[in-house]
């Protein structure tokens, strides 16, 4: 038994080439042994930036080589030039131009050559750029993702939307969504106010490759002809009413039609 301070390790994926998961990273802090097993807590910072990533704590067992960890609320900030998602991991290269803060916590377990992990992200004000959708600002709320590695959630993740550009700027919008892996999302519903009305999304799965092409269908609800005809400032024509019905758009390379 005994203690140590000031210890160093690298940690990195045991997978490589394209079926790397994470980046490189260093842990640097204290440790105490008794009886075969490790109690640890330090800082996590990755590898090639120095950026700090985590506040970790946990315990490993020298006899069965199992073990687990939590890691304290951390604010991760994007920055256009200097840190972006896919310095984490080489899997989150769908969202671009990412700025804003979140904040991530969760925990970790390993033993049998397995592997879990788990996080609750917290999004505050968050932009990013899809080059299959469009332009997303003002992007907040909570995110529990049951599998980390896999970035897989269950359904009803709820987020806000400041604004978001799909060929044209919607505002104040609202989004119900599943993860089910780094390349694509399942969406349940989203809702814009539009013109005394809403815009409203049917559930579709919506894929992130920059050559991806989505359709989804939307629904146009209690639509104002009146404020229509404003809003697009069409010359010599007046309508009154309401309008509703079901419209599909396509994404594709950042644009919508």
């Amino acid at each position: 038994s005994g203690s140590l301070s000031e210890v160093t390790t690298h940690i990195a994926d045991a997978l490589t080439g394209a079926g790397k998961r994470f980046e490189e990273a260093n842990f640097a802090g204290g440790a105490q042994l008794a009886a075969g097993v490790v109690d640890f807590n330090g800082q996590v910072n990755l590898a090639e930036s120095g950026v700090q990533i985590a506040q970790i704590s946990g315990r490993h067992s020298l006899e069965d080589n199992t073990g687990s960890l939590t890691f304290d609320r951390t604010p991760l900030i994007f920055s256009r030039r200097t840190f972006q998602p896919f310095h984490l991991s080489p899997l989150l290269v769908g969202p671009a131009g990412v700025t804003g803060r979140v904040d991530i916590a969760g925990s970790a377990s390993w033993g049998n050559d397995a592997l879990k992990a788990s996080a609750t992200l917290d999004l505050r004000n968050v932009g990013f750029v899809l080059a299959s959708a469009g332009a997303f600002e003002g992007v907040s709320g909570k995110i529990e993702v049951s599998d980390l590695l896999n970035m897989k959630s269950a359904p009803g993740q709820k987020l806000t939307i400041d604004k978001v550009t799909l060929g044209m700027p919607l505002e104040n919008g609202v989004f119900d969504f599943q993860l089910i892996g780094f390349e694509a999302i399942r969406i349940a519903g989203a809702e814009w106010p539009f013109v005394g009305g809403f815009i409203r999304v049917k559930p579709t799965d919506f894929t992130f490759a920059s050559t991806a092409r989505n359709v989804i269908v939307a629904q146009a609800v209690d639509w104002n002809l009146d404020t229509l005809v404003k809003q697009f400032e069409i010359p010599d024509l007046k309508l009154q009413g309401k309008v509703g019905g079901d419209f599909p758009v396509v994404f594709s390379a950042g644009s919508a039609e």
